[in-house]
């Protein structure tokens, strides 16, 4: 299979993305971004969480699942977008708003604004065209 068959294939993967807001952006290892799209889905609870909870009192159930479902089990869309292992530049108007050479601290300024807005186009390119 060649590069650009493989290309092909992910852009046929990423296609109904386009046109949707994208949200719970966050930085991973390195320069890894994740998005998510669609309806939130809740993710099935572990059952060592399912003990935990079974022992609280009523008053501290429900703030001890929100805290544990933000950090143990964020919420994930319909869709899940994470770009990692390759270059990326986010732009506006032909314009370079930020790409995974910046500085952590400036990548995370940016993808916080980024919640709610439309993703309106994806590009990936081979390696000899980057």
């Amino acid at each position: 299979m060649t590069r650009i068959t493989d290309i092909k294939k992910i852009k046929s993967k990423i296609e109904p993305l386009l046109g949707q807001k994208c949200w719970n952006l966050a930085m991973g290892h390195g320069s890894f971004l994740t998005f998510e799209f669609g309806k939130i889905k809740i993710p099935a609870r572990p059952s060592f969480l399912q003990k935990k909870w079974h022992s609280l009192p009523p008053s501290k159930l429900k703030e001890e699942l929100q805290d544990s479902y933000k950090k143990i089990l964020p919420p994930e869309g319909e869709w899940h977008l994470w770009i990692y292992m390759c270059a990326w530049e986010i732009l506006h108007n032909n314009q370079i708003l930020v790409n995974s050479e910046d500085e952590r601290e400036v990548t995370e300024t940016y993808i916080s604004n980024f919640d709610g807005l439309v993703l309106k186009s994806l590009e990936l390119l081979d390696d000899n065209e980057y």
